[in-house]
């Protein structure tokens, strides 16, 4: 069984397994509410309107850099990794995500608005992750 990140609530949360099987399956998902339309990633399982009937969506995981940090300090799980880039990317249906921006060779290469791609990454221990690259 493959886990979700680092820290996985798969036995409590069905959705976030379905959600790491399809990272494995190359394929990446959203959710929206059947009532009020509004749409979610991560995926989620409630909408804030309180309605649990939830649909999955494909998302279009081109995206647009619209923050981003260096870490140098990072938590001692993370210490190998430093330095790091995470990145707030803005999807072309208007969702914001933050994750680790990787391929990244050059401070030119952080400019915002810059193309970025989501896409899936295994990790060690049958784990997977999604990370930005650039596109």
């Amino acid at each position: 069984m493959t886990k979700f990140g680092y820290v996985s609530v798969e036995d409590y949360v069905p959705l976030v397994g379905e959600f790491a099987e399809s990272l494995v399956k190359g394929k990446i998902f959203a959710t929206k509410c059947k009532a009020c339309g509004k749409e979610y990633f991560p995926p989620r399982e409630e909408c804030i309107c309180l309605n649990d009937e939830m649909e999955k969506i494909d998302l279009d995981t081109s995206a647009k850099l619209v923050s981003y940090t260096i870490i140098h300090v990072p938590p001692e799980s993370h210490s190998t990794m430093a330095p790091y880039i995470i990145a707030i990317g803005e999807f072309p249906n208007g969702l914001k995500t933050m994750a680790h921006l990787v391929g990244v060779t050059s401070m030119d290469d952080l400019k915002i608005g810059r193309p970025m791609k989501l896409v899936p990454q295994t990790l060690e221990n049958e784990r997977i992750v999604y990370k930005f690259v650039p596109a």
